[in-house]
């Protein structure tokens, strides 16, 4: 559930480069959502890390961090496809079996 909330700030950086500050940014995704992000995405040494500040505290996403962020997005509507195929299939195979027990009934 944490990488959700990872990806929502990941994207609000994105689309709204060097545009809003810290305080801005802990204020509108909560201190603990914001503490995951800064671990994922501001830890580490520089040429790991995934985004930045700039100038006056502006958040910009690298360019690394953006293909993280198409990656990471990516991974998630698979995921969200590979469930949703789950269900279609459970429920195929669910009716296939009542098609062939009614044919059974038949015979």
């Amino acid at each position: 559930m944490s990488m959700k909330k990872i990806l929502k700030m990941m994207e609000f950086a994105l689309f709204n480069p060097e545009k809003y500050d810290e305080a801005h940014i802990k204020k509108k995704f909560k201190e603990k959502n914001y503490n995951l992000f800064s671990l994922f995405c501001l830890g580490g040494p520089p040429e790991m890390q995934l985004a930045h500040y700039i100038g006056p505290d502006k958040l910009k996403l690298t360019q690394k961090g953006v293909r993280e962020y198409h990656r990471l997005e990516s991974k998630q509507s698979q995921r969200r496809f590979n469930s949703l195929m789950l269900i279609a299939t459970s429920i195929l195979a669910f009716i296939a079996i009542l098609n062939l027990l009614k044919l059974i009934e038949y015979i």
